[in-house]
């Protein structure tokens, strides 16, 4: 058998559910199962940098900051921040 497709979702993400109803079908097609992988890192990323952000800088530079840290990381990390993924 092939290897499983791991699927990460997010909680919070409503497009998580429309995903989940329709991964099954997919991997069925392909003969492989299907790895659900919950994740939550991004949304408590997002919030510890927006709240440190408008800490030190007006309320306006947070978003920029999210995407920037996002950036930062898919260039220096592209495994992910722990190396697994």
């Amino acid at each position: 058998m092939a290897d499983p497709i791991d699927f990460h979702f997010d909680y919070l993400s409503p497009y998580a559910y429309l995903a989940w109803t329709q991964i099954h079908a997919l991997a069925g097609r392909h003969g492989r199962a299907v790895r659900p992988v919950p994740t939550l890192l991004a949304a408590l990323l997002v919030g510890v940098i927006q709240s440190v952000t408008t800490v030190y800088l007006p309320p306006a530079f947070k978003d920029a900051f999210v995407f920037g840290s996002y950036i930062l990381i898919g260039l220096f990390r592209p495994q992910g921040l722990f190396g697994r993924f």
